[in-house]
């Protein structure tokens, strides 16, 4: 008769090896101390997005998503996660904005690139656009994927017609003669009307189409991953959203010339020193009423890409005359009013009309 054996305090059998359970718990102290080595590694590479995440905003474009949720009725973690999803898409946009833009200044700070130098600042953005993708993915449909493709490729596909634009340094300018343009103006301070080649200056409808995939990209991504969460086809805020996109856009373009707060956050005249073809720029050169010899001086201008005020003041008292604020005021009203419209058409939004009331003042 076999004695009975005590067990053992381990949990092992008696006289068995415990080195299995040691090899097991090293391994796991290993890739618990790998985790937070990437965990920490992965911070200070996304060191230049948060740093843009922690400005102080107004933070609207989350308010703009709760508001339109109003149609979808997502709720809890699933609408946070939406919102997080174009939060973090916007700040890393920001990043690559300023770069593209040469800006120094982000809500009255320096911006990242400045800070944390070019090469750091575009890595951190495109860690943060996949790191986004990675929270679609959680969604678990092939269609919140799909959404996120589609928008970051029309977002994409929108800035880089602009910088095409602003980059090309050649435009036909409209003369009363010829619609179409036939006044090559390259904007060379030595010898101004002669060019190789010629690129078309965008019309109203050309800048208008690519704004609503630039700005507009990331409300109509919100929507669309709002209708997937929600299951709700039916309802239709794609025309809202993009009225919105342009509306934001051009009130942009007017506020970077006429605003100080504008001029406090961002700096004087961002627009004329980064050379950008903003809504009244377009306006201005396509003016075939309006001085050709002004228009091709304020070309001249925007290529400099200049940081004198003096020169700035040039340019845009050159867009005054040339009746391309008022202009832009006007439709910025009329912008408005279709907005307005067009919620009265979905059936109203309380919590939008409010939050849009606000921001408009």
């Amino acid at each position: 008769m076999s004695a009975n054996v005590a067990p053992s305090v381990s949990g092992l059998p008696p006289g068995g090896s415990n080195n299995g359970v040691a090899v097991d718990m090293a391994k796991c102290s290993v890739a618990e101390k790998s985790e937070n080595l990437e965990n920490l590694e992965r911070d200070k590479l996304l060191e230049p997005f948060t740093y843009v995440a922690s400005m102080k905003g107004k933070n609207f474009r989350r308010q703009l998503g709760i508001g339109i949720n109003y149609w979808f009725g997502v709720k809890g973690e699933t609408l946070d996660k939406v919102l997080e999803v174009v939060d973090k898409l916007h700040n890393a946009s920001l990043v690559i904005d300023d770069i593209e833009d040469n800006s120094e200044l982000r809500r009255t700070l320096p911006t990242a690139h400045l800070v944390y130098g070019t090469p750091m600042s575009i890595n951190a953005a495109n860690y943060a656009y996949f790191d986004v993708l990675k929270t679609v993915l959680e969604f678990g449909t092939i269609e919140a994927a799909k959404i996120y493709a589609n928008q970051m490729i029309a977002l994409h596909h929108g800035q880089g017609m602009e910088l095409y634009w602003r980059d090309g340094h050649q435009y036909k300018l409209p003369t009363k003669e010829n619609n179409n343009g036939n006044e090559c103006a390259k904007g060379d301070a030595n010898n101004p009307t002669t060019c190789a080649t010629t690129s078309s200056l965008p019309t109203e409808k050309e800048y208008q189409d690519v704004i609503v995939k630039k700005t507009s990209g990331l409300f109509v991504l919100l929507v669309d991953l709002l209708r997937e969460r929600s299951g709700k086809k039916s309802v239709n805020v794609t025309k809202l959203t993009k009225l919105m996109g342009l509306c934001f856009q051009v009130r942009d373009d007017l506020m970077n010339l006429t605003s100080s707060e504008y001029k406090e956050t961002k700096g004087f005249c961002e627009d004329i020193s980064e050379g950008k073809l903003s809504f009244p720029v377009v306006y201005a050169l396509n003016n075939r009423t309006f001085s050709f010899e002004k228009r091709l001086r304020l070309v001249t201008i925007l290529h400099m890409k200049t940081t004198s005020n003096a020169l700035k003041e040039e340019a845009f008292e050159i867009l005054k005359e040339s009746g391309a604020i008022q202009y832009t005021k006007e439709r910025l009203v009329q912008l408005k009013e279709e907005i307005a419209q067009e919620i009265k058409v979905l059936g109203g939004n309380p919590i939008l009309e409010q939050i849009l009331a606000k921001f408009w003042g």
